[in-house]
């Protein structure tokens, strides 16, 4: 990955973790934490989690946001060194109806 300054590096792949970030890269003693987002055409917006995007204001340089553009076309990779302090997003809270379902007396 030259384009952020990491070459023979080592990635861990943190997708199920819920940490904050997808990949973690290392090289060298040095640390990317890699978020990875796709947009089916050349432009649109993304969602980040109240997660992600705590990690990005504290990772700051070292949160980077992978874009894939055109998913459906010919793919096309965007690279933004942190997005935190690049962008302004605006904040949605939603409420979450939770169903469950209880057997007593087993």
């Amino acid at each position: 990955m030259q384009n952020i300054g990491l070459k023979n590096c080592s990635i861990v792949d943190n997708r199920t973790c819920g940490c904050g970030y997808d990949f973690e890269i290392t090289s060298k003693g040095c640390k990317k934490f890699i978020e990875v987002k796709g947009l089916s055409g050349k432009t649109g917006g993304v969602l980040f989690t109240d997660k992600e995007w705590s990690t990005a204001l504290e990772l700051k340089e070292d949160y980077i946001l992978l874009v894939v553009k055109n998913i459906d076309a010919e793919p096309e990779v965007q690279l933004v060194i942190n997005p935190a302090e690049k962008y302004n997003p605006l904040l949605k809270v939603q409420q979450i109806v939770q169903v469950n379902w209880i057997i007593k007396d087993l």
